[in-house]
C-alpha cells in the first residue's frame, strides 16, 4: 500500500520559494497535502511542536532569521520524533548535532523536490 503524505512543514524565510515549494508539493503529490508554512526557524519549531504527531516530513532552509535550520533539526531529533526532514540550502551544510535525512541544493526543479519527498516515505 503507497503511503499518503498529509501533512508537510515548510520552514523558508524567502516569500517567492515558499511560494513555490509549497505549488509544487500541493500539484505533483497524490493526494494535495496541506502544506503548513513558517517564514523562520523558530517559527517553525513552534508550529512542529503544536503539529508533531501529524506532520510527516519537514524541509527546512538552512540560513534564516531567530534559528537556523540545524537548530530546527536538533530542536526535533532531540525531542525524539522521527519525522524526515529534508534541509535545502545553497550553500554546503555545515555539521550540527543531528544530521538532516536528507540534503537538497538549491536551486532544485520540482521534479527533484518530488523525488526528495517521495524517497523518505515508508
Amino acid at each position: 500500500m503507497e503511503h499518503k503524505i498529509k501533512k508537510i512543514l515548510v520552514i523558508e524565510d524567502n516569500e517567492e520559494i515558499q511560494k513555490v515549494v509549497k505549488r509544487s508539493l500541493e500539484f505533483t503529490l497524490k493526494g494535495r497535502p496541506k502544506i503548513f508554512l513558517a517564514s523562520d526557524g523558530q517559527i517553525g519549531i513552534e508550529v512542529f511542536d503544536a503539529n508533531s504527531k501529524s506532520i510527516d516530513i519537514v524541509i527546512t532552509d538552512m540560513d534564516m532569521p531567530r534559528r537556523d535550520g540545524l537548530e530546527v533539526i536538533d530542536h526535533i531529533k532531540r525531542k525524539g520524533y522521527k519525522t524526515p526532514i529534508i534541509l535545502i540550502s545553497g550553500r554546503m551544510q555545515r555539521e550540527g548535532e543531528h544530521k538532516p535525512d536528507l540534503f537538497l541544493p538549491k536551486p532544485f526543479t520540482v521534479q527533484q523536490l518530488k523525488n526528495a519527498v517521495e524517497s523518505l516515505l515508508p
